[in-house]
């Protein structure tokens, strides 16, 4: 079985960044991760191919430049990423996250609020 293609940091900022778009040229999204994170054009270009092959994005030429665009919509991508983080960092166990979610994260009342349905919908499930 083919391990899927994982992507680190700076390849997820990158990429949530198109998949948060409707399409971004490399000229688009070198001009905010140029100021964002001082990348080059040239490492931009190369972070776009890099997902690409990895199947992460598309790209179309229009208008005689090459748009690209996120196969998966945003929200897909970053449950796919917490999976993994879930599955090959945390053995399948959420308790490590929950425990770092309850000692190191601030939770807004909506966010509380959120978290206390999905344990009631998890609770009725089981």
């Amino acid at each position: 079985m083919r391990k899927k293609p994982t992507v680190g940091k700076a390849e997820f900022a990158l990429l949530a960044h198109v998949a948060q778009s409707d399409g971004l040229s490399v000229g688009e999204i070198y001009g905010h991760f140029e100021s964002e994170a001082g990348y080059s054009r040239s490492t931009i270009t190369q972070m776009l191919e890099r997902l690409r092959k990895k199947k992460f994005l598309k790209r179309r030429k229009e208008s005689g430049m090459f748009v690209y665009r996120s196969v998966k919509p945003y929200e897909e991508l970053q449950s796919e990423m917490i999976e993994g983080l879930v599955t090959d960092v945390l053995d399948g166990s959420v308790s490590p996250l929950v425990h770092f979610l309850q000692k190191k994260v601030k939770l807004t009342k909506a966010e509380e609020k959120e978290l206390k349905k999905i344990l009631k919908r998890i609770e009725e499930d089981s």
